[in-house]
């Protein structure tokens, strides 16, 4: 990527430097693209105050954006303006901002859905793609889209893409981009580096968002789990998706893994103390809307331990 696009989105780049970059953008069809690509990302994870520096990839971006001076910001605003870039202009419906294409002055708005605790959402995008958004969820997506169908998301959804071979959908999830023309899969990520992606059907690819070549690509009933700089390839569980109907599924899972699980669904933290429940392994399916409490007390009916609230902390302690 041009440095140049990295300066102008931190506000670091001189009014002729600026100037510049801008005219060469009009006149080079790849400069434009990775311009509004930056410029569009920037705009997304604007909507996602929690997100981290790691998943924004611009650790330094938000430390110096918050230095900026008044006066610099009027000069981006003047010069985003005249050549079209984007504004964030305010709030609609649950959350929007205003985009400008470069070349363009139709604005795009931006809309924002988020799924409370113990529920789901399904939901069509203006190309067609059928989304399943889970509990404690957040996905981003633009009124329309352009050359790619980009959305950003925080947490679970269950994608049936429209068909579009010239129009590529694309998911923003952490720190990797999940990539497909049309087919049907699940994404899971409610922390910058662990990404959990279920592949129906079809074909995608799984990349960090500048190395694309090197991505992971699935076959149908491939399961791509990564963390951190891990990742493994397992054949696809079908209770997986259960929670579209509302339904948690545990197979073989730690009380660990199903107490993370269950911190993703309800944001209320789970705290064992006793190290050998912790490791031990649990099979069942909860509704989603009996409620985290619950679950675990019908969890403790199997491998016995108390149950403790904290709600000052929104703490849950096992021991």
């Amino acid at each position: 990527m041009d440095e140049r696009i990295n300066q102008y989105l931190e506000g670091t780049l001189n009014s002729q430097d600026t100037e510049q970059l801008l005219q060469d953008a009009q006149s080079s069809t790849t400069l434009k693209a990775e311009l509004t690509r930056a410029i569009n990302m920037k705009a997304l994870i604007s909507l996602h105050p929690d997100l981290t520096n790691e998943e924004a990839g611009r650790e330094s971006l938000l430390q110096r954006q918050k230095a900026q001076k008044r006066d610099t910001m009027k000069l981006l605003a003047r010069q985003l303006l005249r050549y079209a870039a984007i504004l964030i202009l305010g709030i609609i419906g649950t959350a929007a901002i205003f985009k400008y294409h470069i070349g363009s002055q139709q604005p795009i708005a931006y809309q924002k859905l988020n799924v409370p605790e113990g529920q789901r959402a399904q939901i069509t995008l203006p190309d067609g793609t059928s989304v399943w958004v889970n509990s404690g969820s957040t996905i981003t997506y633009p009124s329309t889209f352009g050359d790619e169908r980009t959305v950003l998301l925080h947490g679970e959804a269950y994608f049936d893409v429209a068909k579009d071979e010239s129009h590529p959908f694309i998911v923003q999830a952490g720190n990797r981009q999940v990539k497909a023309l049309g087919t049907e899969f699940n994404v899971r990520c409610y922390t910058p580096t662990t990404l959990d992606v279920s592949l129906y059907e079809g074909s995608v690819r799984v990349y960090q968002p500048s190395k694309e070549a090197q991505g992971t690509i699935l076959t149908p009933h491939q399961q791509l789990i990564i963390a951190g700089n891990q990742q493994k390839i397992l054949a696809v569980d079908q209770d997986e998706i259960l929670w579209r109907d509302g339904i948690i599924s545990f197979k073989s899972a730690s009380i660990q893994e199903v107490a993370e699980r269950l911190h993703q669904y309800y944001h209320v933290d789970i705290i064992i103390k006793n190290d050998d429940i912790a490791k031990q392994e649990y099979t069942g399916k909860f509704r989603l809307h009996d409620g985290v409490t619950s679950i675990l007390q019908l969890i403790s009916k199997v491998y016995p331990f108390h149950i403790s609230h904290n709600a000052e902390k929104n703490e849950i302690i096992l021991y």
